[in-house]
This record gives structure tokens, C-alpha cells and sequence, in this order.
């Protein structure tokens, strides 16, 4: 239920910044923001606060932009896996939910850093509705054990990667993800033991970013779903990317990976599961060239099937390493090809063992 009486900022509003209505507002709150609120950084720390824009267009477009033009470091400084501060700053941790919806978020000219980053450390759940983040560094980092569920946002034209995942959860749908100077999506694991770096994609649309579209790294986990695509990735940059023993990545059911220079590139010992169709024959390569499907670097593999049967196993398997649990010298395509020291009816052993 929305608070029946949110604070108001903007001309004429209540309080005339966002700043200031967050340091008014106390937890299970809504901010309401109105037009002319001025350019500022906003920071949320350890509030559970909604924040909503006051009105729609006639489309359900959007009217209200946050323009982001300065970093300022919150009270309690948060490490973002040595990366730079973001700019608005999410710390979540109470039961309920949080909602972001019907805003823009969008950095000044020249502006570098993270525009929304979601750090909730107590695996707290942020949800995002009609939000469009555009013109920062990273669009959307999420860290830190935090869950966000993104439904009809778009994360475009930034800097870096239009989402980018260090042990966390993003959950997509109808979204899109284009025209970032970098990678559109990025999952990765970049601490032991925080949890794991996890992307799940439905109805949603990744196109036209500077380097690939989806990429899968050092452990990070990449789920591709029904009415997804991935497509428009040139000078020879891959639709899909996948690096590492242990990252997982399946294509399923309608997803599309098409009209891309390279439709997936596969390093360092990876394992990509493609449903049938999902990828087809012919439809990725640059224009006027020679058809390219896949790339895959020895020791590596695309397996030709959407992964729901191997699932379970990979997961544990992964998790296994990101927590210490094993060394991890073996890869997802050593425990498929059963080089670990087993038989293919014994289940993972050896260096793949978990304990």
C-alpha cells in the first residue's frame, strides 16, 4: 500500500530538493518527486524509503528526471569491491521491499560514475518500475546480497556497462539494455564468499552496446528466457560472452541470439548451454561476411541444449568454489565430460567434488 501521504519535493513542494526530504524521511516512507527538483546527488543510507516520480505522460512514460552531477561519499563509506562510490547510494536492510518507480535517472554531461547502486548486505529486495537510467558510468550496480526486480526500465547510452552485477541478483523483465559504450550486462563474482552474481532475463532486449551484449565472468550466472534479445553487437564483439570455469550461462525456450558480428565468444574453459533455435545457424556474422556463430577457445564448450538438466548440478558446483568450498582446478566442462576422476553415473567427484 503506498503511504497516503508521501513527502513531496520539487517547486513549491514540501521540501525543494530530494536531499532534504530523504534526511526528513523516516522508514517505510514515499518521496513523491516533482518537476524542478534541482540537480544533486541523492544518497539513501540505511532508510527504507519508496521514492516514486509525481506523474506520468500520456504513455505512462516518465515526466520526472533526477540528474546526477556530483559524487558526495556517504556517512558510512561503502566498498564496492574497489570500485569507485556510486552515486545514489541504496543501503536497504529492513524485511520489507523498497520501490523506485515511474523516474529517470540520468548523469550530467561527462558524468562517470554509477548512477543507482543497490547495496543492501542483508539480501534485501529493491524493486524498480518505469525507471530509466541513462548517461552515468555503470547504469545499475547491484552488490552485496541484494535482489532487484527490474520490470518495464531501460539502462541506455551509459558509459560502462548498462548493468553490472558483483555478488548480487537482478531479475529482467520487458527491459531494455542498449547503446552502453561497453558491455550491456555484466555478471561477476568478485568476492568469495559474498553470494553469488546471478542475471535472470525475460521479454527483455539487450542491442547495439559497444562490447558485448551478455557477459558472463569469474563465476557470474546468466539465465536468458522466453522473448529475449540479444542483438546488433558489431566490430566482431559477441552477442554472448563467457569467461571462466565456473560461470554459467543458458539460453532458453524463444530467446533469440541473432545479427550479431559474433553470436558467442567462449574463453578460458567456459561452458554455454543454447537451446534449439536459440542461436541459429546463419543469422550471426558481420555484414558481408562469413556467418559466425560461436568461437570457442580450447577447453571450452557450447552445449546444445537450454541447460535445465544440468542446472542444479553447475550451481552447486560453482557456489561450491565461490565459497571455498573446493579449489575449482576443474571446469563445468571437465564435470560434464566426466574428467574428474568419476563415472557418468556417479555425479561430480574428484577435484569437482562438493563437499
Amino acid at each position: 500500500m503506498e503511504d497516503p501521504q508521501p513527502k513531496r519535493c520539487g517547486k513549491d513542494q514540501e521540501f525543494p530538493s530530494l536531499k532534504e526530504a530523504l534526511a526528513a524521511a523516516q522508514d517505510g516512507d514515499t518521496i513523491e518527486v516533482h518537476p524542478e527538483c534541482p540537480p544533486e546527488i541523492v544518497v539513501i543510507m540505511e532508510k527504507d524509503v519508496n521514492i516514486r516520480g509525481a506523474n506520468c505522460g500520456p504513455s505512462g512514460e516518465p515526466c520526472i528526471t533526477i540528474q546526477v552531477t556530483q559524487v558526495m561519499l556517504p556517512r558510512i563509506p561503502i566498498k564496492v569491491s574497489g570500485l569507485t562510490q556510486a552515486a545514489t547510494v541504496i543501503v536497504h536492510t529492513g524485511p520489507d521491499p523498497i520501490e523506485i518507480k515511474d523516474l529517470i535517472i540520468q548523469g550530467a554531461d561527462g558524468y562517470l560514475e554509477s548512477l543507482l547502486q543497490c547495496d543492501c548486505r542483508l539480501a534485501g529486495t529493491i524493486n524498480l518500475n518505469n525507471v530509466h537510467i541513462q548517461k552515468g558510468g555503470n547504469g545499475l550496480l547491484v552488490t552485496s546480497y541484494t535482489n532487484v526486480n527490474a520490470e518495464n526500465c531501460s539502462f541506455i547510452s551509459n558509459h560502462s556497462n548498462g548493468i553490472c552485477v558483483e555478488n548480487g541478483q537482478v531479475n529482467l523483465n520487458a527491459c531494455q539494455v542498449s547503446q552502453n559504450e561497453m558491455n550491456g550486462i555484466v555478471a561477476s563474482v568478485v568476492k568469495k564468499g559474498g553470494g553469488e552474481s546471478i542475471v535472470r532475463m525475460t521479454t527483455t532486449t539487450v542491442s547495439n552496446n559497444g562490447a558485448a551484449g551478455v557477459a558472463s565472468i569469474f563465476g557470474g550466472w546468466v539465465f536468458i528466457n522466453n522473448g529475449c534479445t540479444i542483438t546488433g553487437h558489431e566490430n566482431m564483439n559477441p552477442g554472448i560472452y563467457m569467461n571462466g570455469p565456473r560461470s554459467i550461462c543458458h539460453i532458453r525456450g524463444t530467446a533469440k541470439v541473432e545479427k550479431n558480428d559474433l553470436g558467442v565468444l567462449l574463453m578460458q574453459r567456459a561452458c554455454c548451454h543454447a537451446g534449439e533455435g536459440t542461436i541459429p545457424e546463419g543469422a550471426n556474422g558481420p555484414p558481408n561476411g562469413t556467418p559466425a556463430r560461436l568461437s570457442a577457445f580450447d577447453g571450452c564448450e557450447l552445449v546444445e541444449d537450454d541447460g535445465t538438466e544440468a542446472e542444479k548440478q553447475e550451481k552447486e558446483w560453482s557456489r561450491a568454489v565461490v565459497d571455498g568450498k573446493t579449489t575449482g582446478q576443474k571446469s563445468i566442462v571437465d564435470m560434464r565430460n566426466r574428467t574428474c576422476g568419476v563415472t557418468p553415473d556417479t555425479g561430480p567427484g574428484g577435484d569437482c567434488l562438493v563437499s
